[in-house]
């Protein structure tokens, strides 16, 4: 799915426009993320954050933890992370929400 977000990202940015092929990327994309499972979610997400582009990567995490009930401890460690990435005011206080969060199910866990 991650590379099928590039290519969409290429198509848009070329001179010529290929309508239809970046239609085609984009519901493959949305199909793609729809069937995605833990894993495919999680790297998915660290791939785009390594790539700069935390925003996208929120999206994957987030998904990732509604398909696990919010139980994933990488989606939490890792939507904190994106947030603290996005460098927006307000985003610093979510993420230390997350830290809790993960601490919270940490102790779970291993109780």
């Amino acid at each position: 799915a991650v590379v099928s977000t590039q290519s969409t990202g290429a198509h848009r940015k070329a001179r010529i426009i290929d309508k239809e092929a970046v239609t085609e990327l984009e519901t493959r994309i949305k199909h793609e993320r729809s069937t995605a499972g833990e894993k495919t979610l999680c790297f998915a997400g660290m791939f785009l954050m390594l790539c700069g582009r935390p925003d996208k990567a929120k999206d994957y995490f987030n998904k990732l933890l509604k398909v696990t009930n919010g139980k994933s401890l990488e989606g939490i460690t890792m939507l904190g992370w994106s947030e603290l990435l996005m460098k927006k005011s307000g985003y610093v206080d979510k993420a230390k929400r997350y830290v809790d969060a993960i601490d919270v199910c940490h102790k779970v866990l291993h109780h």
